[in-house]
């Protein structure tokens, strides 16, 4: 899977996911491909797989990257500093897609089971 943003300087930057791993890539203006990995940390035994991303831009001027997990999970990571700063269970079914909205300050979870949540971000 593959979210990609582009600033307004023409540079492309996106992120990926697979497994436990969220990378980040970064072409600048001098198209020079860059990249940042993070690994995410397992809890108890249960293994970790990345199902879906998105990204998140926040009334304070951050941009965060949400990830759905397999496990039900969602992670939420600061774009610029590179660092997980939340990780919330949502459910107990696998996490199909995140859809995130400026307008609403709010996103969509939609789960393997057929299920959809609505959440409020500033309530993770």
């Amino acid at each position: 899977m593959r979210e990609n943003r582009i600033f307004a300087e023409n540079v492309l930057e996106f992120a990926t996911g697979g497994g436990d791993i969220l990378s980040f890539w970064r072409v600048s203006k001098d198209n020079v491909l860059e990249s940042h990995d993070i690994r995410i940390p397992e809890i108890g035994t249960s293994e970790i797989s990345i199902t879906s991303i998105s990204y998140c831009y926040h009334g304070s001027g951050k941009t965060y990257l949400l990830a759905g997990l397999q496990s039900g999970e969602i992670i939420c990571v600061d774009v610029k500093k590179r660092k997980i700063i939340d990780r919330t269970k949502f459910c107990t079914s696998e996490i199909l897609q995140l859809r995130f909205s400026n307008a609403k300050k709010s996103f969509l979870i939609s789960t393997l089971r057929g299920e959809l949540f609505k959440v409020n971000f500033d309530d993770m």
